[in-house]
């Protein structure tokens, strides 16, 4: 797929406009839920997410074109990658995506991305490990020892599993994300890594302290969210 050039249109757009006006009046224009799309230089967050749209709209038949003739999971994995701003792990969470609308012939047991979280919580879990395909054979090693992990800690897991490949089992993409929010746990517990989000109903605003031990009240910054119509 041939990389699109983007032109001044982009910005000069009427959507460019009316989104930079909603960011200059201070408001937010968009969530803090994966703002993980890179912003070229001398370009604001608005325009670099507007880039990728309009990306990904020119080559858009040509990626379909190459996700039907994908002949494994990895190799529809490697094209999502060549949206513009679109790394691992978003390629990861759309290929998931896909396999749950059964849009592609594969299953989220057929191919895993192990993203930093999930190597940090196999290296909690098995400190001695080392190297990507090591950290890899240890999810592997997760899920297909699963059922003897509950039996030892007698837990009877109530498996939800509409859209998994596997009845009453954890896939591979549960197991790796397990893992990743494992070791944020594990760090905030500890008082380590950085703030998160804690959701409180009819507000926002609302994080975690540094140490994780509680909620950082400040009622002047709390807004009341819209009521739905």
């Amino acid at each position: 797929i041939k990389e699109c050039d983007w032109s001044s249109d982009v910005c000069s757009s009427d959507l460019f406009t009316s989104l930079d006006a909603i960011r200059q009046r201070g408001e937010s224009v968009m969530t803090s839920a994966h703002l993980t799309c890179p912003t070229p230089k001398g370009m604001t967050k608005v325009q670099g997410y507007l880039l990728a749209v309009y990306n990904l709209y020119n080559k858009l038949d040509a990626l379909c074109t190459l996700i039907k003739k994908a002949e494994n999971a990895k190799d529809v994995f490697s094209a999502l990658k060549l949206i513009h701003a679109v790394g691992g792990f978003i390629a990861y969470e759309v290929y998931c995506d896909l396999c749950y609308t059964k849009s592609i012939p594969f299953t989220t047991n057929d191919f895993v991305n192990v993203g930093p979280g999930a190597i940090e919580g196999i290296r909690l879990i098995y400190p001695s490990t080392k190297g990507a395909d090591n950290i890899l054979k240890r999810i592997y090693q997760i899920w297909e020892e699963q059922d003897k992990h509950f039996e030892n800690i007698d837990v009877k897991f109530k498996y939800y599993n509409k859209y998994e490949p596997v009845k009453n089992r954890l896939s591979l993409r549960t197991v790796e994300h397990s893992l990743c929010e494992f070791s944020k746990y594990w760090l905030q517990k500890n008082g380590l890594g950085k703030k998160r989000m804690v959701f409180a109903p009819g507000l926002h605003n609302s994080i975690v302290s540094e140490t994780g031990d509680g909620m950082i009240n400040n009622p002047d910054e709390w807004k009341p969210l819209p009521k739905r119509r």
